[in-house]
């Protein structure tokens, strides 16, 4: 099958479609991948998005021309919840990553497939390295994330972000900024430098686990993450350590075992290579595309 996957602007939404094209190569399918501003993407207006993408797939016979590209199979893949998404979406298959917006769309008339997104387990896995640090945060500021570097008080605490994109406004975080991620291999080093991921929705997430939840995991990393009923849907009896309200508790509970913390890292990067990787997520997503078109 030839798939062509075009990326818009966006922080994680091209991280995140980068994950399916490796996915799709592996499975043994040509793909092309179109960066952001490629002319290619100028020559017609059938795909828009927000900070997802479009993934289409293209009859083997005519080659990736834009005739087969405008007649070809569209499915978009969303990464956050959008206003008006029906003057957007064209035709095709919707995909959404945020259960809460997967159940706001279709009450809305917006039919879409609840699809999580996941961890490439080539990208992010463990490394033997010094443990630099207690807990990592990363990422853009919002309230609830200064709220929980509240908690940490004590703890050798590293924020890794861009700090333009709101981090210089409080003055009581700049003790724990390190700096920006210039890559996904970097943040996989951060990673197993440290001993706990602290992960908190963004506010634009209803009711999903975030892209940082899966890479932790994967990593080797022992994730913990603020609590929403998704996590129960998508982990089952393999939750992942959660909290509501103080994670402090939590975190100094692993921290004070060494084996504990080091054994719930392992198995959490197990439940992601036995489920949650993108190989997984591109199986699920050409399987609807084959049972609707037959």
């Amino acid at each position: 099958m030839n798939i062509l996957v075009n990326y818009t602007p966006g922080h994680a939404g091209p991280k995140i479609m980068k994950g399916f094209v490796n996915a799709f190569r592996r499975l043994g399918h040509f793909v092309t991948d179109r960066p952001q501003g490629d002319e290619l993407q100028k020559s017609y207006d059938v795909i828009l998005g927000y900070s997802g993408t479009s993934v289409i797939i293209v009859d083997e016979k005519n080659g990736l021309t834009l005739d087969a590209v405008l007649k070809a199979c569209l499915i978009q893949y969303w990464a956050d919840d959008v206003e008006d998404i029906n003057k957007i979406c064209r035709r095709g298959i919707i995909f959404q990553s945020d259960l809460g917006c997967s159940e706001k769309w279709n009450a809305l008339g917006v039919s879409n497939i609840y699809l999580p997104l996941a961890a490439d387990e080539k990208v992010f896995y463990p490394i033997e390295m010094g443990k630099r640090f207690d807990v990592i945060l990363t990422g853009v500021p919002s309230a609830p994330r200064i709220e929980i570097l509240k908690q940490l008080e004590g703890l050798n605490v590293a924020v890794f972000g861009q700090w333009e994109r709101g981090w210089e406004k409080y003055s009581e975080v700049k003790k724990y900024y390190y700096g920006c991620v210039a890559s996904e291999n970097e943040l996989n080093e951060l990673y197993n430098q440290s001993k706990i991921c602290i992960d908190i929705s963004s506010p634009q997430n209803l009711n999903s686990a975030n892209f940082t939840v899966f890479n932790a995991m994967a990593s080797g990393c022992l994730l913990i993450t603020n609590y929403k009923t998704a996590l129960d849907g998508l982990f089952g009896a393999e939750q992942v350590p959660s909290y509501t309200g103080s994670c402090r508790s939590l975190i100094d509970k692993y921290l004070a075992d060494e084996v504990l913390l080091k054994g719930e890292s392992l198995r959490q990067r197990d439940v992601i290579l036995s489920g949650h990787t993108f190989i997984h997520r591109a199986e699920d997503m050409l399987s609807i595309l084959r049972s609707v078109t037959g």
